[in-house]
């Protein structure tokens, strides 16, 4: 992602409609361009929400080699990088059992 003019953040979303897990690695530090989760679930009709209905749970800074597993059906977004800066991540999306070996954002 880079620099949006006049946008703080893009849309809350899901990724998918079934139950997953999203992995991001992130290969580059910037600031700003933070990932958001929110507490909020996904309704099962709406693949969108307005940031200004939910509820933060964590935003995670994005730091080089750095790499963060959460809950998929729990809205996300992301703030936009500041200008002349490009945010370089990896999303994969997967399904299964956790098995407690990652921090669910509760």
């Amino acid at each position: 992602t880079t620099h949006i003019p006049n946008s703080e953040q893009n849309d809350p979303h899901v990724d998918h409609e079934y139950q997953h897990y999203n992995f991001l690695y992130y290969f580059n530090t910037v600031e700003q361009g933070e990932t958001i989760v929110y507490n909020e679930k996904f309704d099962g009709v709406n693949w969108f929400q307005n940031s200004e209905k939910l509820s933060v749970k964590q935003k995670i800074n994005p730091a080089k080699n750095k790499g963060i597993i959460f809950n998929g059906m729990n809205y996300h977004a992301n703030n936009f990088c500041k200008e002349n800066q490009w945010r370089f991540v990896m999303v994969v999306t997967f399904t299964g059992t956790h098995h407690g070996w990652y921090k669910d954002y509760r």
